[in-house]
């Protein structure tokens, strides 16, 4: 085996020793994984962030099941050896990442894992949070690639049998969130945290995406932006609770009304139903507001109106004086309004 000689000085060697403390490896041992992680195009870190982010939960696996058939053939045989080697004393090091070793062997000579999220398991304020970003991650992921313009029928078919709305109302395409979830996400990270400390703790801009939302549930960053004490997580996580069940769904009399998640929206429902009475974008779809109040009647949204339905008693919920405009100055305001409407429509 080659022997290695470093010079280091004293500066540079004290890093390496606090750096080899944090990840609780001895220096010999810190030393051997930089030299694979620096060296390779996937690190240990990368392989933990893709369990914690991916469909494993509860599940065994190995290595190479963290990775695409093309990802694994790019590594070769000694840096795939040192990896899985380098992992087996990462999580046998940190047992508070909630991956287990199992096995030595399965069938395919390969050592077997099995991981547990602790954030679910030991902190159920955040589990239906992240339990809905980790859909979010897997419809996104697993949906087709084709355009929808080009390939209509599979998109319905998929999006009947995995979107949440359509499944909770037995598969009907005209199913809708009332309250998309994300908005309030959002809004709660940037009113916690602010924009430059997402950034900092996820590595990442504030995005819809499933590449940002990867990060927001890995290595405890949700609890670092959104602390479990503050009102407004609490808050967040009952609305998640609630905004996953029958009561956050509605059937809209066309499919087409669906474009109200886009500008300017955004599924901020007080919007939307001002916009379906006489006068409004939406209006041409009922033809009347009879027809208007019919619909609200039997989707059970006589609850976003004090007093009769019509549209200057619609509820201003983000607390802002203007229906149309759904950026809460108070987060908490907006998030008590949603939680209480939802547990209306569940009586």
């Amino acid at each position: 085996m080659p022997t290695f000689r470093f010079d280091l000085n004293n500066e540079y060697s004290d890093m390496l020793v606090d750096d080899a403390a944090d990840k609780r490896m001895s220096i010999q041992e810190y030393i051997r994984y930089k030299l694979f992680n620096e060296t390779t195009i996937f690190s240990v870190d990368e392989v933990i962030k893709r369990i914690q982010a991916g469909d494993f939960d509860g599940k065994e696996f190995t290595v190479p099941d963290v990775f695409t058939e093309e990802e694994w053939s790019q590594i070769d045989r000694g840096k795939a050896g040192v990896l899985g080697r380098n992992f087996y004393i990462h999580i046998t090091k940190n047992p508070d990442l909630g991956i287990s070793f199992v096995k030595d062997r399965n069938i395919k000579r390969r050592a077997v894992y099995i991981y547990e999220n602790t954030v679910l398991k030991n902190d159920p304020v955040y589990r239906p949070i992240v339990e809905k970003i980790a859909t979010w991650i897997k419809y996104e992921e697993n949906k087709p690639k084709t355009e929808y313009k080009n390939d209509a029928e599979n998109h319905d078919k998929y999006r009947a049998a995995h979107d949440l709305d359509c499944i909770l109302r037995n598969g009907n395409l005209k199913a809708d969130t009332i309250f998309s979830l994300w908005r309030p996400l959002r809004f709660a990270l940037v009113s916690v945290s602010g924009y430059e400390k997402i950034k900092e703790v996820t590595g990442m801009a504030l995005e819809q995406s499933v590449s940002f939302l990867k990060a927001l549930i890995c290595d405890a960053n949700l609890k670092k932006l959104l602390p479990i004490k503050n009102e407004t997580t609490r808050l967040l996580s009952e609305l998640f609770y609630y905004g996953q069940r029958i009561e956050n769904t509605m059937l809209l009399p066309k499919r087409g009304l669906q474009n109200r998640g886009c500008a300017p929206y955004h599924d901020y429902m007080p919007y939307f139903l001002y916009e379906c009475f006489k006068g409004g974008n939406f209006h041409d779809v009922f033809g009347s507001d009879e027809k208007v109040c019919e619909w609200i009647e039997s989707e059970n949204l006589k609850c976003f109106f004090d007093g009769d339905v019509r549209q200057d008693n619609i509820i201003d919920l983000s607390g802002t004086g203007d229906v149309k405009n759904g950026l809460p100055n108070d987060i908490n305001v907006l998030l008590r309004n949603y939680i209480t409407i939802l547990m209306k429509r569940q009586k």
